[in-house]
């Protein structure tokens, strides 16, 4: 988002950013939340970080707003599936009768990540 500010200096290109960024989290978290259910979470978060990681790669490379925006779609849309898969995961590496500490512990680190990041 900072990046299309950068080369636009548009609130309308920035609200373009944030409406189809957040929008597609918000569509397809479920989608990837199946994903987590249905494959191995470990390999669902590595592949989604990776995916992630390549589009951020490739918005790296190009400073025309109109592509920068498909491309940002893209890395929310393979962001999705991580963060229910590692919400999911959390239970099952601490083992099952210590699941409710380091669940907690976690959701209470990443509050003021997501509060101070948006």
């Amino acid at each position: 988002m900072v990046a299309i500010y950068d080369a636009t200096g548009s609130a309308a290109w920035m609200s373009a950013t944030l409406l189809l960024t957040w929008g597609a989290t918000g569509i397809l978290t479920p989608f990837g939340g199946a994903l987590g259910d249905r494959f191995d979470r470990r390999t669902v978060m590595i592949v989604s970080d990776i995916a992630a990681g390549t589009a951020i790669a490739c918005l790296a490379l190009t400073s025309t707003p109109a592509i920068m925006l498909p491309i940002a779609l893209v890395s929310a849309a393979a962001q999705a599936p991580f963060y229910s898969a590692s919400t999911a995961a959390v239970p099952t590496w601490s083992g099952p009768t210590r699941s409710h500490g380091p669940t907690a512990r976690c959701r209470w680190a990443e509050t003021p990540v997501r509060c101070s990041d948006r």
